[in-house]
């Protein structure tokens, strides 16, 4: 099964959430990161992170959700969080983690928590959309279409 999202769409969508990350990880350190959103979007995000970071392991980024994930489309480790203690259980083990997700989830995070979350929206939780690259607009379908 392949599953994608267009690259315009994960440029524009991942930008800062790449540029934040490569300040967070450039003391070499070594740091889990959990991506928490809906799964085909966590994927094509952590396909970008891996493919920007290589000495970051592959098996240290996570993808955790609160909805439903297809079998087919996991990784050994990904996450089913099926209510906050779930979560909980997960930042206690990785107290350093890195947490991509809404905003929204460090209302959820608890105390005392040492890792850093970064926001990607996520309309399910938040209702605030991702940036979307131009050629995704109907202004741009609409005045692109010749007969």
């Amino acid at each position: 099964i392949r599953a994608e999202l267009p690259p315009a769409f994960i440029y524009e969508a991942f930008s800062a959430v790449l540029s934040r990350l490569a300040a967070l990880l450039q003391d070499g350190q070594p740091r889990e990161v959990l991506i928490v959103h809906q799964q085909i979007l966590a994927n094509g995000l952590r396909r970008a992170i891996c493919q920007r970071f290589p000495a970051l392991p592959a098996a240290a980024v996570t993808v955790g959700s609160f909805f439903a994930l297809d079998r087919a489309l996991q990784w050994e480790g990904d996450l089913h969080f099926r209510g906050e203690q779930d979560f909980h259980a997960y930042l206690q083990a990785h107290p350093d983690a890195i947490v991509i997700g809404d905003a929204l989830l460090a209302r959820a995070v608890p105390e005392p928590f040492g890792g850093t979350l970064l926001d990607l929206p996520h309309f399910a939780l938040s209702g605030r959309k991702a940036p979307m690259h131009p050629s995704r607009t109907p202004e741009y379908a609409k005045n692109s279409i010749s007969n």
